[in-house]
């Protein structure tokens, strides 16, 4: 982890995204950068302002951004943060794909507030909308959480789609944080019938991975993520990891994304890791397998 990018809107969500991502950084000597997007097409339509006036106002928001930008580069320096700082008049999220892949993020933290009703079904959160469709994780923070506080970190999983390379970067944070992990798999009826076997290979590759920092605990539920925003009460957790399939379009529309969801409705962090098509997925449902060796069930 070397470089992490902070999206600002200077809100208080947005300061406890850079509180967390500072910590992040002096402990990993990474470097920061922090974005803010003055993208407003809406306000500063030249259909409803005259556009001489429209400009005017556009340069005033930005000289604003850039003050404020400066002030917080200056803080976080002065932490014993290397930090760089951008202001961008595009679409947020074309400005952090853009940084992306300009700076090599290795992971994005940002502020929530979460979204509900018809808000969350047709629009969402910033948040929510960048952890569906962002190449890097992204670390979604709802409240004023230090980092050295994370010890307890819930991990939902899907047996059918666990891929080697979530698994080892679930050590890196397990390992960041020096957190227990809770591995939750809500078993709904979709489920298939030879769950036992997928339970017994991944509790061994588990046993193998991670030694003895674990549990792991079915729960059943017709809606997975209702399952896991109630384990994180039951266990008293601290954070959420896991994968994000990003799924787009139609497809998003109907079915969602448990990850996406939960980031919502959390009243902890959540790191949403996206997964890619053509990732190496585990073979859980082997009866015996070279990668979790034999075993009797």
């Amino acid at each position: 982890m070397k470089n992490i990018l902070v999206p600002t809107d200077f809100s208080t969500y947005a300061d406890h995204a850079l509180a967390f991502a500072k910590e992040l950084a002096l402990k990993h000597h990474a470097r920061l950068t922090i974005l803010h997007s003055v993208y407003t097409p809406h306000l500063f339509d030249s259909l409803y302002l005259d556009p001489v006036l429209a400009a005017k106002l556009m340069r005033d928001v930005e000289v604003g951004a850039k003050d404020k930008l400066k002030e917080i580069r200056k803080e976080t320096t002065e932490a014993g943060v290397e930090v760089e700082t951008v202001t961008t008049c595009s679409p947020l999220l074309t400005a952090i794909e853009d940084v992306v892949r300009g700076s090599d993020i290795d992971l994005i933290v940002m502020g929530t507030k979460g979204a509900s009703g018809l808000k969350e079904f047709f629009v969402g959160s910033n948040t929510e909308r960048i952890m569906r469709l962002a190449d890097v994780p992204v670390l979604a923070i709802p409240d004023a959480c230090p980092a050295q506080s994370i010890k307890h970190i819930i991990v939902p999983i899907d047996y059918a789609n666990v891929t080697e390379r979530f698994m080892s970067e679930l050590m890196v944070f397990q390992q960041t944080f020096n957190a227990k992990l809770d591995f939750i798999w809500v078993k709904t009826h979709h489920f298939m019938d030879n769950d036992d076997v997928m339970h017994a290979n991944f509790e061994c590759y588990a046993r193998r991975k991670f030694g003895n920092i674990y549990n792991i605990y079915m729960k059943r539920d017709v809606v997975p993520e209702s399952a896991i925003l109630r384990f994180i009460d039951e266990i008293d957790a601290d954070m959420v990891i896991m994968p994000t399939t990003q799924k787009r379009g139609i497809e998003h529309l109907f079915l969602g994304s448990t990850a996406e969801n939960v980031a919502n409705h959390s009243p902890v962090p959540v790191l949403g890791f996206p997964v890619k098509k053509g990732e190496k997925i585990l073979k859980l449902d082997s009866q015996e397998h070279e990668e979790f060796g034999e075993f009797i069930l």
